[in-house]
C-alpha cells in the first residue's frame, strides 16, 4: 500500500501533528461505480513532531460523494491543530455487470397485438426501445440501452445499446373438408368440395389414381372429375401449405368411387 504524507500549516515550536499513517486497511477495499468509501475497520495512526503517536478519529475521505469506475485510491485527511495531513488508500472501482434482457416464454400469434416479457429487465438500470410489439409471426428487435454508462456496463464489458431478437410463433394451422366422400356416376362425372383452412396457405389436392378421376382447384374449392368414365376407388388427399402466421396442418382425404 503505497502513502502520500503531507502536513499544512502549524505554528511556533510547539508540538503538532507531523504525519498519519493507515495501519491497518480497511475492511472494503472493492467497489462498484456510484458507491461511497466506507472507512470501516481502517485504523489510522497520528505522529506528532516529538514522535508520540495515537490513534487518529474525525478523519475524512476525498473524495467523499460517490466513487467514478477506475479510481484507484481515495485520500484520507486529518486535521488538528491548524495542521493538516494525508495518506492514499488503494481501492478498486468498477461498474456494476448488467445482464442483457432475453425474450421469457414464448408468444403464439393470435391475430391481436403482442408484446414479449422478459428476463433481467431492470428498469432502474435499462430503457427498452426499437420493436416491442408485433401481430404477426416472426421475428422483431428490441433495443436495450443503459440509463447511467459511468456506473453500468454489459457483461461483455461494453456499454453501447444492445439489440435483441424476440420472436411470435406461428399457429397451428387447421384443415376441414365439406365431404370426405364422393361418388361419380353416369349423370355426375364432377363433383366438389370446399376446403376450409385457417389463414392464406396454398391448397394442394392430388389423385392417387389420375386414370381414374382428377381434380382441379380454384380457390378453396375442389373438384373432382371422371376421366373417361373409368371405374375404382380414388383417394384425393387435400393439404394446406403453412403461411406468415399458420404452420401447415395435417392432410385430409376424400374417397371417390
Amino acid at each position: 500500500m503505497s502513502k502520500v504524507f503531507q502536513m499544512l500549516g502549524g505554528s511556533g515550536g510547539r508540538i503538532k501533528l507531523a504525519s498519519i499513517e493507515i495501519t491497518t486497511p480497511p475492511t472494503k477495499t472493492a467497489y462498484k461505480a456510484g458507491e461511497q468509501f466506507s472507512t470501516a475497520g481502517m485504523v489510522v495512526k497520528a505522529t506528532y513532531s516529538n514522535g508520540a503517536t495515537l490513534i487518529a478519529t474525525g478523519v475524512s475521505v476525498e473524495p467523499s460523494g460517490g466513487l467514478e469506475a477506475g479510481r484507484t485510491s481515495v485520500t484520507i485527511r486529518y486535521t488538528e491543530g491548524g495542521v493538516s495531513c494525508t495518506a492514499t488508500q488503494a481501492i478498486t472501482v468498477t461498474k456494476t455487470n448488467v445482464t442483457v434482457p432475453s425474450q421469457s416464454g414464448s408468444l403464439t400469434y393470435s391475430g391481436s397485438s403482442q408484446s414479449p416479457a422478459w428476463y433481467n429487465y431492470d428498469t432502474t438500470k435499462m430503457t427498452l426501445g426499437g420493436t416491442t410489439s408485433g401481430t404477426n409471426a416472426g421475428n422483431y428487435s428490441a433495443k436495450f440501452t443503459l440509463k447511467d454508462t459511468a456506473l453500468y456496463q454489459w457483461a461483455d464489458g461494453s456499454t453501447a445499446p444492445k439489440t435483441v431478437s424476440w420472436k411470435i410463433g406461428k399457429a397451428d394451422g387447421s384443415l376441414t373438408l365439406s365431404k370426405t366422400s364422393i361418388k361419380l356416376e353416369d349423370g355426375k362425372l364432377t363433383d366438389s368440395f370446399t376446403v376450409t383452412r385457417l389463414g392464406t396457405g396454398t391448397i394442394p389436392a392430388v389423385s392417387n389414381r389420375p386414370d381414374i378421376a382428377s381434380v382441379s382447384i380454384s380457390g378453396n374449392i375442389v373438384t373432382v372429375h371422371s376421366v373417361d368414365e373409368n371405374s375404382g376407388t380414388v383417394t384425393i388427399t387435400v393439404s394446406v401449405a403453412s403461411d406468415t402466421n399458420y404452420n401447415a396442418p395435417a392432410s385430409k382425404t376424400c374417397t371417390v368411387s
